[in-house]
């Protein structure tokens, strides 16, 4: 999984397109996450984006991205000790979760 940044979105992976709200012409193609809570101890909620991401032909790039799709989960027990705060695991966990497809 390829884990990409950039100033506009921080963190985030790209994800198959895929419809997420009352429109036909925009698609939802990037996955963000973000920590709200984490005990530290056996259980972490998890917020996160969809975006759809455009990107310019400019030199420089410009990134437009609007938000999609907005929810919150909860990693915990088992999860929450096999996540270890490695990021692609909670992008995963996620992906599975509502579900979705990560491409890179």
């Amino acid at each position: 999984m390829n884990i990409l940044n950039n100033d506009l979105l921080g963190n985030y992976v790209q994800i198959d397109p895929i419809k997420v709200a009352f429109t036909d012409i925009l698609l939802a193609n990037i996955l963000t996450a973000s920590i709200i809570d984490d005990n530290l101890t056996d259980s972490c909620v998890i917020r996160y984006n969809l975006y759809n991401l455009q990107v310019s032909a400019d030199t420089p790039p410009v990134y437009t991205a609007q938000l999609m799709s907005t929810g919150t989960l909860c990693i915990s027990g088992t999860d929450y000790t096999n996540w270890g705060g490695i990021n692609s695991y909670v992008y995963t966990y996620i992906a599975n979760q509502i579900p979705i497809v990560i491409i890179n």
